[in-house]
């Protein structure tokens, strides 16, 4: 019994997603191919842009518990690729398969950095001055692109771009999504300071 349940928590672990229903639901995908390839690639699109923007105008890299945001493009290129693809069915069933689990593993990591955050952030006193992003984002995020690393815009497109995707089984994934957006990386716009000669730079950021 031991060992039988230690394999279903490997399994478990190894695909965030219900093996049958994520099947299903990859036959959906297929039927909807063209819709599901746009999605993948706006969104592949649209995140690999935050994250360079953001790798360009303030750091070289984002912030630890925000890493994930980096693989997710990757993710969505190869969904993209595959729907497009003229691979066998069985090929890309298979394979489609993986990379939707792959996804969900990816927002699942995304989802653990956002907690992590939230109780870095909840325990720093208020001399220590702690933030999530590197210094230069709250003085330069008002003057480039770099905001749109905590925009609704992104967040929400990846809220339902993954809602899509992944189906309705990750329903808990994307809300855990939302709630860690809206608790942890949507604060830290107010502390942008102003920006001379185009207002507040937290105006600005918010949608």
């Amino acid at each position: 019994v031991a060992a039988r349940i230690a394999e279903i928590e490997d399994e478990y672990r190894g695909k965030p997603l219900p093996e049958a229903a994520t099947r299903q639901h990859v036959q959906t995908l297929l039927r909807q191919s063209l819709a599901a390839e746009t999605a993948a690639k706006g969104l592949g699109q649209l995140t690999a842009m935050a994250v360079n923007a953001y790798t360009r105008e303030i750091s070289n890299r984002l912030p630890e518990e925000l890493e994930p945001l980096e693989q997710l493009p990757i993710v969505l290129d190869q969904i993209a690729l595959l729907l497009a693809s003229e691979a066998p069915e069985s090929e890309k069933e298979r394979d489609l398969y993986n990379l939707i689990q792959n996804m969900a593993s990816t927002i699942n990591a995304l989802n653990r950095g956002l907690a992590d955050a939230k109780d870095k952030l909840a325990t720093a006193d208020g001399k220590s001055g702690r933030r999530l992003f590197a210094d230069a984002f709250y003085t330069k995020a008002g003057e480039g692109t770099a905001g749109l690393l905590t925009s609704k815009v992104l967040w929400g497109g990846i809220a339902g771009g993954a809602g899509l995707l992944l189906g309705g089984d990750a329903t808990a994934l994307v809300t855990t999504m939302a709630e860690g957006f809206c608790e942890v990386v949507e604060p830290e716009v107010a502390h942008i300071a102003p920006v001379s000669g185009t207002g507040s730079g937290a105006k600005f950021l918010k949608p």
